[in-house]
């Protein structure tokens, strides 16, 4: 099952008592590669665990076409986090693949939409690089 899109609707996020996002709305069309950025503490990766169903929404939605999402059935999701949390097994273009090789994205696209992917960012000479 491929994803159309997902969307957050007016997304709360705290991590204990502390207030990281509030009222932030936010879609990706199935297919894109979105980047997030800003500084740090700003409060990225706490959305991403949101939107992947890694961490509990304080209020809002979120939807995956239309429908409340349910993490264990949107199981195609993937997320690339910065920390280190590379496979240490594959280069940085195999990790950057990983997500679309959930069925999304036709085979014979994923490694020259990985490259591509590294090239927008700046990373393109890393793709050979092991993430040890």
């Amino acid at each position: 099952m491929s994803i159309g899109e997902i969307r957050g609707e007016d997304l709360t996020v705290r991590g204990g008592e502390t207030l990281i996002l509030r009222g932030l709305n936010v879609s990706a069309r199935g297919g894109e590669m979105l980047g997030l950025g800003g500084p740090s503490a700003s409060g990225k990766t706490s959305l991403l665990y949101a939107l992947g169903g890694l961490a509990p929404l304080a209020a809002g939605r979120l939807l995956i076409d239309g429908r409340p999402a349910v993490a264990w059935r949107e199981a195609t999701t993937g997320i690339i986090l910065q920390n280190v949390y590379l496979v240490p097994v594959l280069s940085a273009e195999e990790t950057v693949a990983l997500p679309l090789q959930s069925g999304a994205v036709p085979r014979p696209d994923v490694a020259d939409r990985a490259v591509a992917a590294l090239d927008r960012l700046g990373l393109a000479c890393y793709a050979a690089q092991m993430g040890r």
